[in-house]
């Protein structure tokens, strides 16, 4: 079993007050909040041994079982505690108290004498325990204040738990600048530098080049102006936000698809025709930077105008009565010369007239009329 006593630095004679001042002693010496992790399993110990020692019963008990009743008997007959009584003596633990003893007067000289040397070597042990008490409660309460100066914050229970202060110059905080920039289609190389900072890598060749910033890049054209990018989410970019409600159709300005979608994750530039991408879905935009077809895998904000009943088309439909009859394709493919609409797989050619020259049923049926 374990020794109680020892746990709490106490002798097995120690009052109830000894035990008090002792327990909470040590709680201030290995509480977690200044021994950290290690001091969680000596603080369990600790309060173990005090919820026996501070309960007469439960101490009593406890001596029982130790053994310590019968060293307590053996210490009181080495100081001659049969030559007085309780009524006339009263035993502390300080030198106050000794002064305090009163002594039965029936006692012999020599008995008397045996007793005053006996309890002053006691009391002298007893303040030597309670100096030694206060030097680590006052030791503790000074590293409590120390960290007290680290940490200002104080929880409900009187401990310190909050981070430290942060003292910042005011003068410099008002030079500290975030930075808030972006770039967009038409910045410099100095302006995308000064957003983003170095790039990663350097791909440049005779008419375009390309910068590198993590898995992200930025193509610049032969003036050294953005002229697309891809974005895996480090890129400061803004080409403009989106705007609730509005959608795009072919024939729609950049700025429109914008309106209707946001800055695209991705812009490919080609010499006369160019490619916004949202996600899996793409749009393609013309020489003349409208919309002329897209590929869109259901994010897309695309004008929808609802087919007219019985409607069909045929060989020399125009764009306009298809879309009457099937709606707004899923895809559209756009070429010089020709192009193809989607319906799920199955898909509408149409020459460079615009008007319909072949068919190829997939697994959308097609409103067609003879």
């Amino acid at each position: 079993m374990k020794n109680y006593y020892d746990i709490l630095e106490v002798s097995p004679n120690a009052s109830e007050e000894v035990v008090k001042m002792a327990y909470k002693a040590l709680v201030k010496k290995y509480h977690p909040d200044v021994m950290g992790e290690a001091g969680n399993n000596k603080i369990k110990e600790i309060n173990e041994a005090y919820e026996v020692l501070i309960n007469p019963d439960k101490r009593r008990q406890y001596d029982i079982i130790n053994g310590n009743i019968n060293e307590k008997e053996q210490d009181d007959e080495d100081v001659n505690i049969n030559n007085y009584t309780q009524d006339n003596y009263s035993y502390a633990q300080t030198e106050e108290n000794v002064d305090k003893q009163v002594f039965n007067s029936d006692s012999s000289n020599q008995n008397n004498t045996t007793l005053v040397i006996n309890h002053k070597w006691i009391s002298l042990f007893v303040l030597f325990l309670f100096i030694l008490s206060i030097y680590s409660i006052v030791s503790t309460i000074s590293r409590l204040e120390s960290n007290m100066n680290l940490y200002p914050e104080v929880n409900n229970s009187g401990v310190n738990i909050s981070t430290p202060d942060i003292n910042i110059d005011n003068n410099n905080a008002q030079n500290i600048v975030v930075n808030t920039k972006t770039f967009k289609l038409g910045s410099t190389q100095e302006y995308v530098q000064e957003v983003m900072g170095v790039p990663d890598g350097i791909d440049d060749y005779s008419s375009f080049s390309y910068w590198y910033y993590g898995s992200s890049e930025i193509k610049f054209d032969e003036n050294d102006k953005v002229c697309g990018w891809d974005n895996n989410g480090n890129l400061k970019v803004n080409q403009g936000k989106q705007a609730a409600n509005n959608t795009f159709h072919l024939g729609s300005t950049q700025a429109q698809v914008i309106n209707a979608m946001g800055t695209p994750n991705e812009i490919n530039d080609y010499s006369s025709f160019s490619y916004w991408y949202y996600g899996a879905s793409e749009i393609k935009f013309n020489e003349n930077n409208k919309v002329c077809g897209w590929d869109n895998n259901g994010n897309l904000n695309i004008t929808q105008v609802p087919k007219i009943a019985n409607s069909t088309f045929k060989l020399g439909s125009t764009k306009e009565q298809v879309i009457n009859a099937m709606g707004m394709p899923d895809e559209i493919n756009d070429y010089s010369s020709f192009s193809y609409w989607y319906y799920g797989s199955s898909e509408i050619k149409f020459n460079e007239n615009n008007k319909v020259s072949g068919w190829d049923s997939g697994s959308v049926p097609l409103n067609i009329g003879y």
